[in-house]
């Protein structure tokens, strides 16, 4: 489980600097922010058991 902790932490950091950072909104973008919020859900419910 500190794996997933770790993951999520990671990917709340990731999801924070997409969130807030001033990158253009192109379909890379919107792709990255995307998968980000995945990751978060699936480690999200991995966490929580």
């Amino acid at each position: 489980m500190d794996a997933v902790r770790v993951g999520l932490k990671r990917v709340d950091a990731i999801l924070m600097r997409l969130k807030n950072g001033k990158f253009a909104i192109t379909p890379d973008y919107c792709e990255a922010l995307s998968l980000a919020t995945v990751a978060h859900i699936i480690l999200k419910e991995v966490d929580e058991g």
